[in-house]
């Protein structure tokens, strides 16, 4: 979970305290980065309205993705992180929480709904280039299931998507370039 904390939280946060339930291996990972970690009381939801409303928001985004581009609910992690990060760079009267975080600047990339079929450039690899042929498209089809963010939830500027063909090939893969 160590890894998945740095993914949101940028180099220079100081993260005062983090609130969670008692799962081990989250108060684990907070003793580990250094964050205080109050604990909630178990079964107790009125004690911890606002982290129970994000968990309902969140299975609610994951859902509606899940059922709106028909995928399987094998599909739920990257459905709930698209969810969230759709929410977060959606613009509202000029801004964003995402650009509230990243010096004002909305994210630019493009808000495309999760599973939808694109067409995408693959990333150069040398069996990608044996596989095309000089005069054959580029492009190849694939679904959308997010972006590539780096630490502290800047989008890089790529896009995840699950090739078309492979996935038709190997309907138990879930890899995407």
């Amino acid at each position: 979970y160590k890894r998945q904390f740095r993914e949101w939280t940028k180099p220079v946060d100081k993260i005062l305290s983090f609130s969670a339930d008692n799962a081990p291996e989250l108060k684990a990972a907070a003793k580990e980065l250094g964050w205080r970690s109050p604990t909630a009381t178990p079964g107790q939801p009125k004690r911890n309205g606002m982290i129970e409303n994000k968990v309902r928001c969140t299975k609610g985004g994951t859902k509606c993705n899940l059922s709106q581009s028909g995928l399987h609910k094998s599909w739920w992690p990257f459905a709930g992180r698209a969810y969230w990060f759709a929410r977060n760079t959606k613009v509202i009267n000029g801004s964003s929480a995402y650009a509230l975080r990243n010096n004002g600047e909305n994210c630019r990339a493009l808000q495309i709904p999760f599973g939808t079929l694109v067409d995408y450039m693959p990333t150069a690899t040398p069996a990608e280039a044996k596989r095309q042929k000089q005069w054959e498209q580029r492009t190849r089809t694939g679904l959308l299931v997010g972006w590539h963010l780096q630490p502290g939830a800047v989008w890089s500027g790529d896009y995840f998507v699950v090739d078309f063909e492979r996935l038709q090939a190997e309907p138990d893969s879930v890899s995407y370039t």
